[in-house]
């Protein structure tokens, strides 16, 4: 930044009652009291704020005594001064005071501050904060912007209230907010609120948006105390049968970025920054910019060169932790490679190897004698091979070990354990389908103790342990439950009660690289959606089914590819909602228990066809960027999304989820002077015109594909 110099306010503004600071793209304006009383779009030529006398300026709280606090009211008060500040890039608006009144007033000076870039398209928002007044200052509300009335005849607003995940909510000022379990007490009856935490890296935001334009308004920053508070005016009653508001009732929404700050009463600081930018289009354009400053912290990892036709795994089970099996090794390979032959899913996730079986977080990972014991481990591993069929083990000892094994007394491995916070072992327990086990979590069921990665000597025992697994010649290994807990034992290395995913991706990073070392073609796969540890994985999946709000972190992170989506029995429309994102699957039928092909013929010839044919295309249907419904326009109850690939290459995937046939008018923008082909399961590639919309008839859990390019068609 250049050197600070203010210009008298005369020369700025002609409005001596309110305050402007605008360029090309916006306009904001605060009156006298320092509320935000206007905000103009100029790429739309829109005024967001719809109704101004709903204009707030800031709301700060400090604690006076037990059960009592003095809430500042930034609307109730006078700034000493407001004022724009000028730098060589920047321009501010500064809302400014030296005292501030509350039940008394309060030895507290405060600087507000609107910052736009020269030709910038946001407004950045912070707030400089010296206090001398004896008494901490818990809470900070600012920027607040109220009276956003939506647009249009019925005045919509839309929302996206996200993370690196998020959720959709439809017409808000006329549905009501979303229940977050985080609203204001009950005795706040005339309007609704929404309170919309960060995760554990990222940052938290929202999008607000009615037709072709919208509103960012959120921060993007890792590890901070703030949240955002929405405020919906009137109160909407969900479960009353029809609202008697009349047509012209005024509807509008107030967004707040809420900081606890716990500055104390002799001391000085600055808030994170908030972000608000007005913009045109949907929640796609707040999504870019968010993702944007997330990428500029995300490093990845290059995964192995034969992922690069990743289509997913065939999960199979060996041994449960009851001691059942249903695959011990030779079985294993021979219904593997069965099903690769029909499905082309030539990777296997093989589950419960070990004495204990599946769930049974085993220190001594070998292969179980049930099963076939070693010698039959490696004849199961080389015969996949020469099948070209590749296969990882679960582990859990990267994060669990089972406490009832002789080794957690005879190693005292208690000492690498993570403590809660009343010093008790974090433990986890895995049911065995009896009442105590499944009712009360008690009873004879395993109990697992979570290891904390700041501990050098499990680090020690884990690459030990890595070693193992690649001499027995697996290619990876599926990191169960990868994300860590706090840690509070006084003992290790780190503050009490951190939080330990740095811990854990030090200690991966170590584990990749001794892994690499050993076998550079060794994946490590975990059950996360941090992207964070995209740098020291080679994929991962979320858990059980991909939901619809999976495409919003797909958009955001297009390039974290290595994933699967569950698919179930006879679940056609997992299949084809991996088609549609870009990613692979998960085949997981009847609980592991048997391969697709064996039970469900028709969906392993299903995802065989859909296989097939992402490897053919693999530069759009594989390594292509994941642009949701960017480039499209649909009529018909029908999902869909478009994947871009090099120059104007686009795939165009349409889905019907439903249980009956539908018809669909579609068209995908952009593919003048390219080649359009047709393609469904089962069905040949044929060329189609783009001159007019497609009009397709879509089977139940049926999809179809639209493929843009500049090579000829096939004859």
């Amino acid at each position: 930044m250049g050197s600070l110099r203010v210009e008298p306010l005369e020369s700025l503004t002609r409005d001596m009652t309110k305050q402007t600071l605008e360029n090309e793209y916006l306009s904001v304006t605060v009156d006298t009291r320092g509320r935000l009383v206007s905000l103009v779009n100029k790429q739309t030529g829109t005024e967001l704020i719809t109704n101004p006398e709903a204009a707030e300026a800031w709301r700060m709280v400090l604690p006076t005594g037990r059960h009592r606090i003095d809430a500042l009211l930034g609307s109730q008060q006078k700034p000493q001064r407001i004022q724009i500040e000028r730098t060589d890039r920047a321009r501010r608006l500064c809302i400014c005071y030296d005292r501030l009144t509350g039940r008394r007033t309060w030895r507290i000076r405060a600087r507000f501050l609107l910052s736009v870039d020269d030709g910038g398209r946001e407004i950045s928002v912070h707030v400089e904060i010296e206090n001398r007044s004896g008494v901490q200052i818990q809470e900070l509300e600012f920027p607040i912007v109220g009276g956003l009335g939506g647009q249009g005849r019925r005045r919509q607003l839309n929302l996206l209230a996200a993370g690196d995940r998020g959720d959709f909510y439809t017409d808000i000022l006329h549905k009501g907010l979303p229940v977050t379990g985080r609203e204001s007490n009950h005795f706040v009856r005339e309007h609704e609120t929404a309170m919309f935490e960060p995760g554990r890296v990222g940052g938290v935001w929202v999008d607000l948006w009615c037709r072709r334009e919208g509103l960012f308004f959120g921060l993007s920053a890792n590890d901070c105390d703030v949240a955002i508070k929405l405020e919906k005016f009137p109160k909407e009653v969900p479960n009353a049968p029809a609202h008697c508001y009349p047509s012209d009732t005024a509807r509008w929404v107030r967004a707040s970025g809420v900081h606890a700050v716990r500055l104390g009463g002799r001391a000085g600081g600055t808030t994170h920054p908030v972000v608000i930018m007005p913009h045109k289009g949907d929640w796609h354009a707040g999504a870019d910019r968010y993702a944007a400053d997330r990428h500029r912290k995300l490093k990845a990892a290059e995964p192995p060169k034969w992922m690069d036709r990743f289509v997913g795994w065939t999960e199979i089970l060996g041994k449960t932790y009851l001691g059942e099996v249903f695959h011990d090794y030779q079985k294993c390979a021979t219904s593997v490679i069965r099903d690769a032959r029909v499905t082309g899913l030539d990777f296997v996730f093989y589950y419960g190897h070990t004495r204990l079986g599946s769930e049974g977080a085993d220190f001594d990972h070998c292969p179980d004698p049930q099963l076939g014991g070693r010698r039959r481990f490696r004849e199961m591993v080389d015969r996949l091979h020469r099948k070209g069929i590749r296969i990882m083990l679960l582990d859990h000892m990267h994060r669990w070990i089972n406490r009832d094994l002789s080794q957690y007394r005879e190693l005292a491995l208690s000492k690498h354990a993570v403590l809660d916070r009343d010093g008790n072992p974090s433990t986890a327990r895995w049911w065995k389908e009896t009442y105590l086990s499944c009712r009360r979590l008690s009873g004879p069921t395993p109990v697992w103790v979570e290891m904390c990665p700041s501990s050098q000597q499990w680090l020690r025992y884990y690459l030990t342990h890595v070693k193992r697994m690649i001499e027995l010649g697996v290619d990876g290994l599926e990191l169960d439950t990868f994300n860590p807990s706090r840690c509070y034992n006084p003992r290790h290395d780190h503050p009490r009660g951190a939080d330990m995913l740095d811990r854990k991706l030090q200690f991966m990073r170590t584990v990749r690289a001794h892994a690499k070392r050993l076998n550079p073609d060794f994946v490590l796969i975990g059950e996360t959606m941090i992207p964070e540890a995209r740098e020291v994985l080679d994929g991962f999946y979320a858990g059980r089914y991909a939901t619809e709000r999976d495409r919003i972190y797909r958009y955001l992170f297009p390039e974290i590819r290595q994933q699967t989506v569950l698919v179930g029995n006879y679940a056609y429309d997992q299949v084809n909602k991996a088609l549609s994102l870009g990613i692979g699957v998960d085949t997981e039928i009847w609980g592991l228990r048997t391969t697709s092909l064996a039970a469900c013929p028709e969906l392993a010839r299903y995802i065989g066809e859909i296989n097939n044919f992402k490897t053919r295309h693999a530069d759009l249907l594989i390594h292509g960027v994941f642009r949701d419904a960017l480039g499209a326009r649909v009529t018909g109850d029908c999902l869909y999304s478009v994947l871009a690939g090099r120059g104007r290459e686009k795939a165009f995937v349409l889905r019907n989820p439903h249980a009956h046939p539908i018809k669909v008018r579609a068209s995908l923008s952009g593919t003048h002077g390219l080649t359009l082909l047709l393609w469904r399961p089962f069905r040949k590639e044929r060329k189609i015109t783009a001159s007019a919309p497609l009009q397709i008839r879509l089977k139940p859990y049926e999809a179809a594909v639209v493929i843009a390019t500049g090579r000829p068609a096939p004859t």
